[in-house]
């Protein structure tokens, strides 16, 4: 999986409606008397073109382009770190953490999550990829997420929303205005003392 490709509730539209018109020209060549080859070679690649249309069009061209020229990258190496060594790298002592947290890109796991819980830590966890929903983790994307005005005593990202910024303002054609206002609109939601503690630092 690669966690630097994006895709909003629209472009999970479009893409369904990729799909439509793939099971639509499906259902066309089956109520066909006879089907050759030829015809079903050409069904699998205008939908393969499809697909390349709609990853350009949601995720731009130059992280393609990027792509193209070292295939390597696209081996985005993605891993969830222990819960000790978040709370280490991050310099977060359980003592003096303002409630209630929000860890923003939370992981599969939630491990920080469900150790600040395990101490008593008001937490909410955020992530698209989340496993073992509660009503404290919610699985959504972070930039679609609309984080209130003075809500949050602490907001925690680790290699999640700075990373995935900084990648946006390296790229030609990166998001990162979409990127600044959401990073001001999560600072805003903070209560007056507040905290955001992530890294890569910006």
């Amino acid at each position: 999986m690669n966690q630097y490709l994006n895709f909003s509730q629209k472009d999970y539209l479009q893409l369904q409606k990729v799909y439509e018109a793939l099971l639509q020209q499906v259902y066309e060549i089956c109520n066909q008397k006879e089907v050759s080859e030829e015809e079903i070679d050409q069904l699998f690649r205008s939908h393969y073109k499809n697909l390349q249309s709609f990853l350009l069009d949601s995720n731009g061209k130059e992280i393609f382009k990027k792509y193209r020229e070292s295939p390597d990258v696209l081996e985005i190496k993605c891993a969830e770190y222990t819960s000790e060594f978040q709370m280490r790298l991050l310099g977060i002592y359980l003592s003096k953490v303002k409630q209630p947290v929000l860890d923003i890109g939370c992981g599969q796991q939630a491990n920080l999550f469900h150790f600040l819980r395990k101490n008593d830590i008001v937490v909410y966890g955020l992530d698209r990829n989340v496993q073992n929903l509660n009503n404290k983790i919610y699985q959504v994307d972070w930039l679609e997420y609309t984080y209130v005005p003075d809500t949050w005593g602490t907001v925690i990202s680790h290699m999640a929303f700075s990373n995935h910024f900084m990648h946006h303002h390296l790229r030609p054609d990166g998001d990162y205005e979409k990127y600044a206002t959401k990073y001001m609109e999560i600072l805003k939601s903070l209560k007056i003392g507040g905290s955001f503690i992530y890294a890569p630092g910006l």
